[in-house]
């Protein structure tokens, strides 16, 4: 059953509270002004109680949800506003301290060794050595221009003399029997003094007696029983061949200007390029000392002197370049400078950036041996390193301090160089006590 108006209370439109008011009562809400009596009595003309009897208004239910942020953002304003007030009026309040580290820019000049074998870091001392390649073969047929003549020789042989006469009788090295009837053209002459005994002695009146021609070549090449001379009492016959006669030869031979002129065409025709034959050697970490050089190596199938019409030279080159450790130098001398530096400047320092090193001369001191000396100029920049530790120290010497005071004692301090003090705050001359509202930047170096 729907209540009547004469017995039921009505909610007003428009309020923030349930107000219900009995026929011919004025309605008061709690928050907001009494609703006139023309608006009470348009709301009671244009709401039916199957409408409004306690339900509420959607556009009267989201002003709670407008109060509600206005009311938040106020409160957040207002916390920001007393976090702040301290630092707006506070003397002590954050205070940055940019520090640039001291520092040194280090160059020195090393003389660095390069030696064979097994170098010594110890003496300053890297590794070289020698790269070498071989061309291939470039081969030449010249003729033998050279020619020479062999002496003939004479034959030789026995001669049997045979003594006819009562006494001994000797012949003198060195006689000439002939020529004869036989060999008209053959003179003999005795290598040996021989004496013969006398036909009527106890033993034979027979000589045998080497002997050799006279004509030089092989018409004294005579044979067997082909020559016999006789004496007044003796007479000399061959029963054994000469030999051994030759005549004089004329032959090609190779000389030494057949083959150094062979040689010198074919390495005027096929020079090798001595940086192009060594280079592909060199590891990325190495250098060359001056420049390579290339060396002929002549060969020949005949030697000077040989029986020959024709000889081949061939020429092949050998290239080689002394090779030092280029980054073993760089890295030596940059040890050397950190060395200085850690003399020179103490603990806490360490070089920023990377340390420039530069080879300047690589000049061949000892040939014999193949030493190198080596000079590399090395140049870097060493700032002091703040640690966490140190830099809280810092930060805690300089606590409650007047800016000048802090500004003198952080001066003093081992590796500080320059120091700016900045203040934010109300008193601009004092620093917080709380060392947590002092921050501590230390400035990058460059190198």
């Amino acid at each position: 059953m729907i209540p009547t108006l004469a017995n039921s209370g009505i909610q007003i439109a428009g309020s923030d509270s349930e107000t219900y008011v009995k026929p011919g009562e004025t309605p008061v809400s709690p928050v907001t002004p009494a609703i006139p009596i023309y608006r009470q009595r348009r709301i009671s003309e244009h709401v039916t109680p199957t409408a409004t009897i306690g339900v509420r208004s959607q556009k009267f239910r989201r002003r709670p949800l407008l109060l509600l942020s206005i009311i938040v953002l106020v409160l957040a304003l207002f916390s920001g506003l007393v976090y702040a007030m301290p630092l707006l009026f506070s003397g002590k309040s954050i205070t940055t301290v940019k520090i640039t580290p001291s520092g040194a820019d280090l160059k020195n000049n090393f003389t660095i060794s390069a030696v064979k074998g097994i170098p010594d870091p110890a003496n300053q001392q890297v590794g070289v050595h020698v790269e070498s390649a071989t061309t291939l073969l470039h081969s030449k047929a010249v003729n033998a221009t050279s020619t020479e003549t062999t002496p003939g020789t004479h034959a030789k042989g026995f001669l049997y003399i045979s003594n006819y006469s009562n006494s001994p009788m000797t012949m003198n090295a060195g006689l000439i029997i002939g020529p004869n009837s036989k060999t008209p053209n053959i003179e003999l002459v005795l290598d040996e003094t021989v004496t013969i005994p006398s036909i009527s002695g106890p033993q034979s009146n027979i000589g045998y007696v080497p002997a050799h021609a006279v004509p030089v070549g092989s018409i004294g090449n005579i044979p067997f029983e082909s020559f016999y001379y006789s004496g007044s009492a003796w007479e000399a016959d061959n029963y054994q061949a000469f030999t051994g006669g030759q005549d004089p030869q004329t032959y090609t031979v190779v000389q030494q200007s057949d083959i150094d002129n062979a040689a010198n065409a074919l390495e005027q025709t096929n020079p090798p390029d001595a940086q192009q034959m060594i280079q592909p050697l060199v590891h990325a970490n190495e250098r060359l000392v001056g420049t390579p050089a290339c060396k002929p190596n002549v060969t020949s199938d005949r030697k000077v002197g040989d029986k020959t019409t024709t000889v081949t030279v061939s020429v092949s080159y050998t290239c080689t370049g002394e090779v030092y450790d280029y980054g073993g130098a760089r890295a030596m001398a940059a040890h050397l400078l950190t060395n200085q530096a850690n003399t020179q400047l103490g603990s806490g320092y360490a070089p920023v950036g990377n340390i420039k090193t530069t080879l300047t001369s690589a000049t061949l001191t000892d040939a014999k041996n193949g030493t190198v000396t080596l000079l590399v100029d090395a140049e870097g920049v060493w700032a002091y390193q703040f640690t966490d530790a140190q830099k809280q120290a810092l930060a805690m010497l300089i606590a409650g301090k007047t800016k000048s005071e802090a500004q003198s004692l952080l001066a003093s301090q081992k590796g500080v160089g320059q120091v700016v003090i900045t203040l934010t705050g109300g008193n601009s001359d004092t620093l917080p006590t709380d060392v947590k509202k002092i921050t501590i930047l230390i400035q990058n170096a460059s190198g």
